[in-house]
């Protein structure tokens, strides 16, 4: 949700609620939080956190185009002109390739939506990830999206 509403435009999100309000699994009031009444995190914690860490200092570039209008694709930049990826989708999980190409040294290196790093694939000048249900964010470390196949904006 945090990723649509900056991709809409909305400049303040509002989580409700930061600890969850008592012990009751059974009790829908006291399920809402980040975190548990003990203060251990529960995956929506771990899910901003790893959002947070994986694009601080972004900001949302434009959409790329995917297989369908299901598909989130943002293509995001940093201060010093970096590029980083979040990927998603609101359909079947399935592989894209993104044209990439090579514009210094460093690979590209991937955070999956709870947590845990991987290392995409890269294959021909396209970047290989697969969209699924929880975001997944790549920086791209020495490669720009783009090149003669360019991936179409939304």
């Amino acid at each position: 949700q945090q990723l649509a509403n900056l991709l809409a435009g909305v400049r303040v999100s509002v989580w409700y609620d930061w600890q969850n309000d008592g012990p009751d699994p059974a009790e829908r009031e006291h399920n809402f939080g980040l975190v548990n009444t003990d203060l251990s995190p529960k995956p929506a914690y771990r899910a901003i956190r790893t959002l947070t860490g994986a694009l601080r200092g972004c900001r949302i570039v434009r959409r790329l185009a995917g297989q369908g209008d299901a598909d989130y694709i943002l293509l995001l930049e940093d201060e010093t002109g970096g590029q980083r990826l979040a990927v998603w989708t609101l359909g079947e999980a399935h592989e894209v390739a993104i044209d990439v190409e090579k514009v210094g040294g460093g690979a590209p290196r991937g955070w999956r939506g709870l947590g845990g790093t991987f290392v995409p694939r890269l294959e021909d000048g396209h970047l290989h990830l697969e969209l699924g249900s929880l975001p997944c964010y790549v920086r791209l470390n020495g490669w720009k999206v783009g090149g003669p196949g360019r991936s179409a904006e939304r």
